[in-house]
């Protein structure tokens, strides 16, 4: 069995080596001298578009990624304890101002599409979370 196993790797290796040894096969100058009318046509795939709303909340994320960035280098520069404690509680707050400035999307996005039973749920969590806001403020 061991025998076998043996052989059978050995030929493997054989095999592989002097594939990869011969001679790239050339299919033209460049490999983009494809005709585009002759490649095949798939009528059946549609294209994905991303949606507005979408790019307007990769924008905030993107936004707040970047200012939660400054912020951390900030906070490893810092050396006074009353500068430490408002960057910590910048940061904070920075988690709680991008999830409202999304929900603020989501609702304009629904109100515009006529789902006002969602838009009002999430006008209602926009108002819970801008009451967390204002207690965290005092």
């Amino acid at each position: 069995m061991r025998f076998m196993k043996v052989l059978l790797l050995g030929t493997l290796i054989i095999t592989t080596g002097t594939v990869l040894a011969e001679e790239p096969v050339s299919y033209g100058t460049t490999p983009f001298d494809l005709d585009p009318a002759a490649l095949p046509q798939f009528p059946e795939i549609t294209t994905l578009k991303v949606s507005p709303m979408y790019l307007e909340i990769r924008m905030v994320l993107e936004q707040s990624a970047r200012l939660e960035k400054h912020l951390l280098e900030e906070l490893a520069a810092a050396t006074d304890e009353l500068r430490c404690q408002f960057i910590i509680s910048s940061i904070e707050q920075l988690d709680l101002e991008r999830d409202l400035d999304i929900l603020k999307i989501q609702a304009k996005y629904a109100h515009k599409a006529g789902r006002w039973e969602l838009e009002t749920r999430i006008r209602s969590r926009i108002l819970d979370l801008e009451g967390q806001q204002q207690v965290a403020a005092r």
